[in-house]
């Protein structure tokens, strides 16, 4: 505000001394810079003015000229009679002194083409000796102040209301040069492993896991071909070849393949559902999680996994965030197999080597040295519906809702940036906060969960392949709700481990 308030001042400033410089002629011939904004090139004595008004009395159309708008211009040294005072800045590109001013309205601007209707002052100045700010704060303060007004920062206001914090991202990716980065506490490393055993002390303490859920007996594919009626109201593990993923050459011919040979890198245990004032973080440490005793020490990456989906349950607003309130947690809880030998699955072909590094640095919260961006922002989930068409034959919703899904069947979308990480011992847990969802999706899932009943939806988490070397791509996890009803009125999250009952450590 206060470099705002210095722009306005400079500029009456630098009006003033121009309507002086030019006899006041500024505010009286109005039709003078008119002529000068469709690029006249007369004289400006008062013949020139008298023709003008003739030839404005026959209305002649003009093409008209494009509106132009305020724009930081850089500037010589020197200075003209009626030019204006230049201050010194440091140049971003080249480290040299330049200067930077307005571009203004001045008698040579009258008779130039490229008329603008700005004053030229020497702003950095006067905003040094009004609040203090050197060339290159003000630069920046003018900068920002400058970007909010025009288009592409106007629409970046706006869209804050409708993403999140993250300037208003949808999953595209990082453009921001890549610094050294601060430790993480989210980082997972094999030491870990060694506190496992303090930890499971307090699981007689944590509520028991796959209790408000059950597993489905037939595969949901089995009742199709049996003729046997879907079972309603639980879940299933799909396979890794329901999923598109890219590729050994998806960088070249941009096809996806679906690969029936290759299973997920983990094996899903148990899914709950739970319901809660507000949106719960971190429920792995509520929880009782499966024994990891058959996966070896050494193992390189997270032998569990949780993934923590937090569904609102109350109308999506579009004011007021960070949003929060009645929530679901759909937590699925993930396991490697017994047995479990990263070396012996990569031989076996059952795991790719590349899969494999690529989940190392995802668990260390490592950075990609070629491109400088975090690994965790390569996960992302991409949605199934294998019974989508007799969903909508059942007509449950609207033409445009059947057309969204249609729309986004198998379509990828990167997890970040509404996702929190927690670690354990022995565990990951990945926090998918949906409150923070655009406006439209949380609109559509408030409209259609009560159709989510008659559907069955499939997810799978994988982390993107970005470089050949990358690529193919597999699945790491993968869950499948089976016709849930998410208006029953399901348990509410199970509390923490009571202090008091905590053994001594």
């Amino acid at each position: 505000e206060q470099a705002e308030k210095g722009l306005k001042r400079a500029r009456r400033c630098a009006r003033n001394d121009c309507q002086g410089a030019m006899g006041n002629k500024c505010g009286k011939h109005a039709e003078v810079r008119t002529l000068s904004r469709r690029g006249s090139k007369k004289d400006l004595a008062s013949s020139a003015l008298e023709a003008c008004h003739v030839q404005k009395s026959k209305k002649k159309r003009r093409k008209p000229k494009k509106k132009r708008r305020w724009r930081l211009k850089k500037g010589n040294k020197s200075s003209s009679k009626q030019g204006a005072k230049t201050s010194g800045s440091p140049d971003p590109i080249n480290g040299a002194a330049s200067s930077w001013h307005l571009r203004t309205f001045s008698e040579s601007s009258i008779q130039s083409a490229d008329y603008q209707s700005a004053e030229e002052d020497e702003l950095s100045d006067v905003v040094e000796e009004e609040f203090g700010l050197g060339d290159e704060e003000f630069a920046a303060d003018a900068e920002r102040c400058a970007s909010f007004f025009t288009l592409s920062g106007l629409g970046s206001y706006v869209s804050s209301f409708f993403w999140g914090a993250q300037g208003g991202e949808r999953g595209g990716r990082s453009t921001a040069p890549a610094g050294p980065r601060k430790a993480n506490p989210s980082t997972w490393v094999p030491k870990f492993r060694s506190l496992s055993r303090a930890s499971r002390q307090l699981d007689k303490h944590k509520a028991e896991g796959g209790r408000s859920l059950r597993k489905a007996a037939v595969p949901h594919e089995s009742c199709k071909e049996t003729g046997v009626e879907p079972e309603k109201h639980c879940w299933d593990e799909p396979r890794g070849h329901f999923f598109p993923l890219r590729g050994k050459n998806y960088l070249r011919d941009r096809i996806k393949l679906k690969n029936e040979n290759l299973r997920p890198v983990y094996e899903l245990v148990s899914v709950d559902f739970y319901s809660s004032e507000r949106r719960v973080s971190h429920v792995a440490r509520r929880l009782k999680l499966p024994s990891t005793d058959g996966i070896p020490e050494d193992c390189p990456v997270t032998p569990l996994l949780v993934v923590n989906y937090q569904a609102p349950m109350y109308p999506a607003k579009i004011f007021g965030k960070p949003f929060d309130g009645e929530s679901l947690q759909v937590v699925a809880v993930y396991k490697l197999r017994d047995g479990f030998v990263a070396d012996e699955e990569v031989a076996k072909g059952n795991l790719h080597p590349h899969t494999l590094k690529l989940l190392k640095e995802f668990c260390e919260d490592a950075t990609d040295e070629a491109t400088g961006v975090p690994s965790r922002d390569r996960l992302k989930m991409i949605p199934a519906m294998p019974n989508l068409e007799e969903w909508i034959s059942k007509k449950t919703f609207g033409r445009a809702e059947a057309a969204i899904l249609t729309k986004w069947q198998n379509k990828p979308m990167l997890v970040r940036p509404q996702v929190e990480y927690h670690v354990g011992p022995e565990y990951v847990e990945i926090d998918i906060n949906i409150h923070d969802y655009i406006y439209a999706t949380r609109r559509y899932f408030h409209a259609l969960k009560h159709c989510l009943k008659h559907g069955v939806m499939d997810m799978a988490l994988v982390l993107e392949g970005r470089r050949p070397d990358q690529l193919p791509e597999q699945v790491l996890a993968s869950i499948r709700l089976q016709q849930v009803d998410f208006g029953v009125k399901f348990p509410p999250v199970p509390p923490l481990p009571n202090p008091d009952s905590l053994p001594s450590l």
